[in-house]
C-alpha cells in the first residue's frame, strides 16, 4: 500500500514534465551567446544540405539496383541460358526466326519489372539477336566497355548517355553460361530514361537558387537541374571549397557512386545556408516569454484531459461483479482514450459472449466431429464397386449398361482426384474428357430428346484451369435448361480471345431460361429459387466465387438469358500453358 503512494501519478509526471522543459529552455536562452548558436545554425544547416544531398544519391542508387536486379534475374533465366547456349553451339553460329522471337517474349517480359527501362537488347556474342536494329555488338557500343563489362563478368556496367539517344542512359552486361562452365555467351545492353535520376523531375523538392549535376567517370555531365546548360560548370571538380558561378557563391557537395562509378554533385547557394543569423536573438528572447506561459497552461490542461477520464475508467473497471466487468458508457474528447475505451467494451462483451456459449460451442464441435466421421467415404471402395458392376455388365452383354457404369467410374475419379496427386489444376483437355463421359449419361437418359456439340480451337485445349468449371455450367444447362422445356440443344464453345492472352468458354442452350433479377443475383452472391424452376442457382454462385477467387475480381461468369429463350452463360481466363 506504501508503495503505491510513492509512484507519481500521471497529472505530477506531467508538471514536471513541463517544470523541466521551461527550465532548460531558459537555461539556453540565458547562458549562451549568439554566435555559439549561430554556429549551431550554420552547422545544422550544412548537415541539412548533406542529408539531402545523401538522400537523392541514395536514391540514384536505389534506381539503379532495379535495374540491375531485373537484368540479373534476366540473365540468371534457366530458359535465356538455354536459348544462348543453343546459338553458341548452333553449325551456323545465327540465331534462328524462333530464337529470336523467344529472346524478344522473354526481354519483353522482364522489361515491364521496371518502368525506368526503354529496352533491352541480346546479342549472342557480337551478332544481335534481339532486336536486329544493330548489326552487332561493337556498331552499338564502344568496345572499350564491351572490355570493362569482360573484365567484370556478371556485372552490370553503367555506360553513360546513350550516343544514339541523348534521353536515355547505357548500361552492359555480360552474360555467362551455366551450363558452358560459366564462359561468355553474350551480353545485354540496357537503356533506361534519365527520369530514373530523382532529381531529373521538376516535382523533387530542391534547396531554392540550388544546383544538381551527375557526370561520368570520364567528368561529362550527364544530368543536370540546368536543363538549359550542357557544359560542366567551371571549377565544379576543384579543391575549393566554394564554387563561383553567374555571379553567385555556392558550397559544393561531391558524392561518388560505387555503383556507376558516377559523381553527384550538389551546389547550394552560399547566402541559403547563413540565412537566419539575425533572427535568432529575437527568437530565442520570444521563446523564453512564450514558453513560460504556454507551459503553465498546456500542463494544466493536458493532466486535467488526460487524468479525468482515465481514473472514470479504472473506477468502471472495478466495479465489475462476479469476475465481469462492467461497461463504460462515459465519452472522451480525445481519439486514443475513445478507441481505449472502445475497446474495453469490446472486451467486456467478448467475455461475457465467451462465459454463456463455451459449453454450446464445445457440443457443436463434438456433433461436427460426429458427422463428419459419419460422413466419410473410401473412394477406392467406390471406384471397385463401380470396377465389379462393369465386369458383372459385361459378362452378361450389357455392353450399353457397362459403358455407362465405367463413364460414371472415371466420372467420380476424376471428380474426387486430390490436389496433392496433382488433381487441382488439369488441361482444357481433361476438363472436356469429364463433360463428355457425363454428358454420355445425360444423352443416354433424355435419348433423342437432347443434342449436344462441342466447339473448340485446338490452341485451347492444352491451357491449364482449376478442376470442375466446366461440368457445372453443362450440367445446370442440362438440369434447370433442358429437362423443364422437356428437349433442346446445349452448345460448348471454347476459343482464344484476338489478344492469344485469354480463353473464353461459353455454354448455351434453348431450354426454358431464367428471370433477369434470378440472373443478377446469382452474380450478386445471392441465390434463390426462381419460378418454377427446382434449383436455387447456389452452383453458379460457388462457380463465380471461385473464379473470383482464383484469376481475381475482374473475373466471373457473364449470363445472358431470357425467359422461354435459353441462356448462355460465360467467362473467361488467362491463357496459361503447363509447364513440363
Amino acid at each position: 500500500m506504501l508503495g503505491s503512494w510513492l509512484k507519481p501519478t500521471v497529472r505530477l509526471q506531467i508538471w514536471l514534465g513541463a517544470v523541466a522543459v521551461l527550465i532548460a529552455v531558459l537555461s539556453v536562452t540565458g547562458s549562451a551567446a549568439y554566435q555559439p548558436i549561430a554556429e549551431l545554425l550554420r552547422s545544422h544547416t550544412d548537415r541539412y544540405v548533406h542529408a539531402l544531398t545523401s538522400h537523392i544519391h541514395s536514391s540514384v542508387e536505389v534506381s539503379l539496383s532495379n535495374v540491375d536486379t531485373v537484368t540479373f534475374q534476366l540473365v540468371a533465366d534457366s530458359s535465356m541460358q538455354e536459348l544462348l547456349y543453343a546459338i553458341k553451339y548452333s553449325e551456323s553460329k545465327e540465331p534462328t526466326v524462333e530464337q529470336r522471337i523467344s529472346a524478344k517474349l522473354m526481354v519483353d517480359e522482364f522489361r515491364y519489372y521496371t518502368a525506368s527501362i526503354v529496352s533491352i537488347e541480346l546479342y549472342a556474342g557480337d551478332k544481335a539477336v534481339y532486336p536486329l536494329q544493330y548489326a552487332s555488338l561493337r556498331s552499338r557500343v564502344d568496345p572499350e566497355w564491351i572490355d570493362a563489362a569482360d573484365r567484370r563478368p556478371g556485372e552490370l556496367v553503367w555506360i553513360g548517355l546513350d550516343p544514339k539517344d541523348g534521353e536515355t542512359l547505357l548500361s552492359i552486361r555480360q552474360i555467362r553460361l551455366e551450363n558452358d562452365r560459366f564462359n561468355a555467351g553474350g551480353y545485354l545492353v540496357v537503356r533506361v530514361s534519365k527520369s530514373i535520376i530523382p532529381f531529373y523531375s521538376a516535382n523533387v523538392p530542391q534547396i531554392p537558387d540550388s544546383y544538381m549535376y551527375v557526370f561520368d567517370s570520364h567528368g561529362r555531365m550527364l544530368v543536370s537541374t540546368q536543363t538549359d546548360v550542357k557544359q560542366t560548370p567551371p571549377g565544379i571538380f576543384s579543391n575549393s571549397n566554394v564554387v563561383r558561378m553567374n555571379g553567385n557563391t555556392y558550397v559544393p557537395i561531391r558524392i561518388r557512386s560505387s555503383v556507376t562509378g558516377w559523381t553527384l554533385v550538389s551546389l547550394a547557394p552560399q547566402h541559403w545556408i547563413a540565412e537566419g543569423m539575425d533572427v535568432i536573438k529575437e527568437a530565442l528572447l520570444w521563446a523564453g516569454a512564450i514558453g513560460l506561459v504556454l507551459s503553465v497552461v498546456l500542463a494544466h490542461m493536458l493532466s486535467t484531459m488526460i487524468t479525468r477520464p482515465v481514473r472514470k475508467l479504472i473506477r468502471t473497471m472495478r466495479s465489475g461483479k462476479g469476475g465481469i466487468p462492467d461497461r463504460n458508457h462515459g465519452t472522451f474528447r480525445t481519439l486514443e482514450l475513445s478507441e481505449l475505451n472502445a475497446a474495453y467494451n469490446r472486451m467486456v462483451d467478448r467475455v461475457r459472449e465467451l462465459v454463456e456459449t463455451v459449453y454450446e460451442r464445445e457440443l457443436m464441435q463434438h456433433q461436427a466431429e460426429m458427422q463428419a466421421l459419419q460422413a466419410q467415404i473410401n473412394p477406392h471402395f467406390l471406384y471397385n464397386s463401380l470396377e465389379t458392376f462393369y465386369w458383372l455388365l459385361k459378362e452378361r452383354g450389357q455392353e450399353e449398361l457397362a459403358g455407362t457404369v465405367i463413364a460414371l467410374s472415371r466420372m467420380f475419379r476424376y471428380a474426387v482426384r486430390s490436389p496433392a496427386s496433382g488433381g487441382e489444376w488439369v488441361t482444357v483437355s481433361d476438363e472436356l474428357n469429364h463433360v463428355s463421359q457425363y454428358m454420355s449419361l445425360m444423352l443416354k437418359r433424355f435419348d433423342d430428346r437432347l443434342t449436344w456439340s462441342v466447339e473448340a480451337d485446338p490452341r485451347a485445349v492444352n491451357a491449364v484451369l482449376p478442376k470442375l468449371l466446366l461440368q457445372p455450367l453443362v450440367e445446370n444447362a442440362v438440369c434447370h435448361g433442358i429437362e423443364p422445356a422437356g428437349q433442346g440443344a446445349i452448345k460448348l464453345r471454347i476459343v482464344l480471345s484476338e489478344s492469344g492472352r485469354e480463353v473464353r468458354f461459353a455454354v448455351a442452350d434453348n431450354g426454358c431460361g431464367m428471370e433477369q433479377g434470378f440472373a443478377e443475383a446469382i452474380l450478386a452472391g445471392h441465390p434463390a429459387r426462381s419460378g418454377d424452376s427446382k434449383g436455387t442457382g447456389i452452383g453458379l454462385v460457388n462457380l463465380h466465387h471461385r473464379l473470383r477467387l482464383y484469376y481475381g475480381d475482374g473475373h466471373g461468369l457473364q449470363i445472358s438469358s431470357r425467359r422461354g429463350s435459353g441462356t448462355a452463360v460465360s467467362f473467361e481466363i488467362p491463357y496459361i500453358i503447363r509447364s513440363e
